[in-house]
């Protein structure tokens, strides 16, 4: 409910109405009213300061629109009320931040998916092992490490159950001559039990180490990016792929004169074959990732030696 109260404020015979509102509270909730009423409607601006009229005038007080000689109407316009201590009556709205987005869900239908994987070592100048192949949009990724004294002269083969392969690299350990890995590919290769055979010509070989992968959900018409090397010295063999895409699968192959340890993290082993140490590539292994819509580097913990290394994204 709603109380005016009036106060007499006797000075230079004015006589000031000053109109009190007070809070009400309807079903345990207060409005604040200073317009006569309507919460609805604007408050009315305070009323102006005038100075009183007579002999003896004291200070300014609050005009409110009635004469100094007659009684204040019976419907005084209200003063605005402020209570101390209360907040505006604006309704107070918490901020709230936007989230941030994740990347795209990737849909497992359309994605590149890890089938299998297969690997061999041999002490001569060819190599053979069995690869399994199942799924419907498959692609098969081979590598093979060549390592000999001298690699000049060498010429390296290699074949899916007697169907030549497409070559995409070759990168000689930390650019020398004393070995280095090839990688081919085939699309839509056969499903079963693949043997994959390797035969090098032209050279001496120590050793020979290999592996291959067989993916699933692959692009049949364009399923590889851009390949990326790298070959170096040390305990840490890594390339990066840039600009990868989500639902793909970056796959990498790495070569070593020493063994290989292990493959750095997010990366996930797939096989290691550790042949032979008197070479620059007497050793070889593999490793796959799923593509993070961004750069991925593919890593391997080594034994100090010359290395090289090929990264290539499998695109869905």
């Amino acid at each position: 409910m709603i109380t005016t109260v009036d106060r007499l404020h006797r000075r230079a015979g004015v006589r000031v109405s000053v109109a009190l509102a007070a809070l009400a509270a309807t079903a345990g909730a207060a409005t604040l009213v200073t317009n006569g009423g309507r919460p609805d409607r604007p408050s009315p601006a305070p009323p102006s300061l005038a100075a009183a009229a007579g002999p003896d005038s004291g200070p300014l007080v609050p005009s409110t629109g009635v004469s100094a000689s007659a009684p204040p109407p019976s419907a005084s316009p209200s003063v605005p009320v402020v209570a101390s201590g209360s907040s505006s009556a604006v309704p107070h709205t918490a901020p709230t931040s936007a989230a941030t987005p994740g990347p795209p869900a990737v849909n497992a239908a359309t994605a590149v998916t890890f089938d299998s994987a297969g690997s061999a070592r041999s002490n001569g100048s060819s190599l053979s092992w069995t690869q399994g192949v199942s799924g419907t949009n498959r692609l098969l990724v081979v590598e093979v490490a060549v390592g000999a004294i001298s690699d000049t002269g060498c010429t390296l083969s290699v074949s899916d159950n007697g169907a030549g392969l497409t070559p995409l690299t070759t990168v000689h350990d930390d650019n020398q001559h004393a070995g280095y890995h090839s990688v081919f590919y085939r699309v839509a290769p056969p499903s079963g039990g693949n043997t994959i055979s390797a035969q090098v010509t032209g050279c001496t070989v120590d050793e020979l180490t290999g592996g291959s992968i067989s993916l699933d959900g692959a692009d049949q018409s364009a399923p590889l990016g851009s390949a990326v090397t790298a070959e170096g010295s040390g305990s840490n063999a890594a390339a990066t792929v840039g600009g990868t895409r989500f639902g793909g699968m970056v796959v990498g192959f790495v070569s070593n004169g020493g063994s290989v340890d292990s493959a750095s993290p997010p990366s996930t082993s797939r096989y290691t074959q550790n042949g032979s140490v008197n070479t620059g590539a007497g050793n070889s292994a593999a490793a796959t990732v799923a593509s993070p819509g961004g750069p991925a580097t593919m890593a391997w913990s080594v034994q100090p030696d010359w290395w090289a290394v090929t990264a290539i994204e499998v695109r869905a």
